[in-house]
């Protein structure tokens, strides 16, 4: 299967070309997520020596994305591109921004990182979804990204 394909996941049969970039969009930052999560359990791997089994569920988040991006892309395989969306983006949501607070608590690093990570996932919030076309979904995650980079 060329890279390309795999861009293209879930393309065919979507009539509007904005559909079908919004699609790939969406493909393109899964595989981002995985590739990335991907490159940095291997690096980490090769600097300890060993393979890490998580030991706790906020050890385990990288494992979770890649799990979730990889289901991501094939929900958007088999058309189902807005549930695609909504999983990816509570899970990143949950995973990357609530998670690390609830499970290991606040720590000096987290008051500068925690809000830049939040206003990240809000980025993410407009690449996937369009006001147009999502409007409901659109407003609904925002809110809830503006939430939790304020109350962060």
């Amino acid at each position: 299967m060329k890279f390309g394909n795999i861009l293209e996941l879930g393309t065919d049969g979507i009539g509007t070309s904005q559909n079908n970039r919004r699609i790939v969009l969406s493909n393109v930052i899964y595989l981002l997520v995985i590739g990335l999560l991907v490159f940095y359990l291997i690096t980490d791997m090769i600097i300890t020596g060993a393979f890490r089994v998580p030991e706790t569920f906020g050890s385990a988040v990288p494992f979770i994305l890649i799990v979730t991006g990889s289901l991501c892309l094939l929900l958007n395989a088999i058309g189902q591109h807005t549930a695609a969306k909504v999983i990816f983006t509570i899970v990143w949501l949950s995973s990357v921004n609530l998670l690390p607070v609830m499970i290991h608590g606040t720590r000096s690093g987290m008051y500068y990182m925690h809000p830049i990570f939040c206003i990240v996932s809000g980025l993410t919030v407009h690449l996937l979804f369009s006001f147009y076309t999502e409007r409901l979904l659109y407003l609904f995650f925002l809110v809830c990204s503006f939430c939790i980079t304020f109350f962060s």
